[in-house]
């Protein structure tokens, strides 16, 4: 599900807190979206940890933040049962930024490119609630709920500030 559609002042506000990482931007992003899952889906998010998707580190390093955790983390927070936040996936590798691909290509370019992580000292949680800030094609949110299952997950359900299209 998303909050909104990734166009107009959404999508404009969506490119600054990813392009240009404002803390406060990123985390009233993931507090409306958090709010607005919790309205959604209220029993599943009662239950659900908070999983971010994980950023290229390339990326990462180059905007200086992991702007998919601090939604993510403050989704966790907003929701009518505040949840905790885990980083229950791992990119294994470097991939071409998603944007840059048609979508008959997007699928392909995500092939193996994460892995279910297992917390401290448990396993991958049962139900999860998987965070992203847009969601255009829906590879890469279908490419971590397939890491999530396959590592032990049995629901996983995604969430988005912004959908394209």
């Amino acid at each position: 599900m998303a909050w909104g559609a990734y166009r107009g002042p959404l999508g404009r506000l969506v490119r600054a807190a990813k392009y240009r990482p404002s803390t406060a931007l990123l985390r009233s992003l993931g507090a409306r979206l958090g709010a607005h899952a919790g309205a959604c889906w209220p029993a599943f998010c009662r239950t659900a940890a908070v999983v971010p998707v994980p950023p290229d580190a390339g990326r990462q390093r180059r905007r200086g933040v992991d702007h998919t955790a601090l939604l993510a983390a403050s989704v966790a927070a907003a929701l009518p049962h505040p949840r905790p936040m885990l980083r229950a996936l791992r990119r294994n590798r470097a991939t071409r930024p998603q944007s840059l691909l048609p979508s008959a290509r997007r699928e392909a370019n995500l092939l193996g490119a994460f892995d279910a992580r297992v917390p401290l000292g448990g396993r991958v949680p049962t139900r999860i609630l998987l965070v992203d800030d847009v969601s255009t094609s829906g590879a890469t949110l279908r490419a971590c709920r397939a890491a999530l299952l396959a590592g032990g997950a049995a629901e996983v359900r995604a969430a988005v500030v912004a959908r394209a299209r």
